[in-house]
């Protein structure tokens, strides 16, 4: 499936945890990679939109095709997951597990879910400490693993396969873009999906292929909206037929 998705976009071909990406070192394609990019999107979300339930997939629509709302409706869902507790709770569990030794990524990911849609500022800090130190890890290692360090080192090197935390901290990411449009986490967002769509084979439930589709929607709708806002032609991101 992946060598299908491939198309002249080289990104997601293999396994992006073993076989890591470094974008860097990428030549210069211009306008023909955004081509391929919007096609491997594209047939990625065919795939995934296969195997959701067109109710469900309803979430992710909304009539104005605003990001925003989006995540809205997305993260509304990813709770349901999350064991209920009060804002302050939350808020005290973040700062609490600085000053420890190691935390899980579960743990800290389910917090952050129920935090980073409210329209309030209080929360802002906790939300950039903790993502920001996912998304340096990330770039470093390529990998998201289940324990951390407080620094921010993997524990165990070896222990970066479950999916879903890949799959929160891409959505996530996209959400605290969209609060903030520093770019470092739409950057890290596009590269989630990759590694995503590169293990797109390993995806299980029904909800984790509704929300790599909705990480991905999300991600095609922003990279939009910039092209909006610099009065870019748009015409590759019209004709997507979601």
């Amino acid at each position: 499936m992946n060598e299908g998705l491939d198309r002249g976009y080289p990104y997601t071909t293999k396994d992006n945890r073993e076989n890591r990406q470094y974008y860097m070192y990428s030549s210069y394609r211009g306008y023909q990679l955004i081509e391929a990019y919007i096609e491997n999107r594209v047939e990625a979300m065919h795939c995934l939109k296969g195997n959701i339930r067109s109710s469900l997939a309803e979430v992710a629509k909304d009539k104005d095709d605003k990001c925003l709302e989006l995540m809205k409706n997305v993260f509304d869902l990813l709770e349901k997951s999350v064991k209920c507790v009060g804002k302050e709770e939350k808020l005290s569990y973040l700062k609490k597990m600085k000053s420890t030794e190691q935390f899980g990524i579960s743990e800290i990911l389910s917090r952050i879910a129920s935090l980073i849609t409210e329209e309030d500022d209080c929360a802002e800090d906790e939300l950039y400490y903790w993502l920001n130190g996912l998304v340096k890890s990330f770039e470093v290692h390529k990998r998201v693993y289940a324990k951390y360090f407080s620094n921010f080192k993997p524990v165990a090197n070896d222990d970066y396969f479950e999916v879903r935390p890949y799959v929160v901290l891409a959505l996530e990411a996209g959400a605290f873009y969209q609060r903030t449009n520093n770019l470092k986490f739409l950057n890290v967002l596009l590269k989630l999906n990759d590694t995503l769509i590169s293990v797109i084979e390993e995806l299980e439930s029904e909800e984790d292929y509704f929300l790599v589709y909705a990480s991905i929607l999300f991600e095609l709708r922003a990279i939009k909206e910039m092209y909006i806002k610099k009065k870019l032609d748009t015409l590759l991101f019209d004709a997507i037929e979601y």
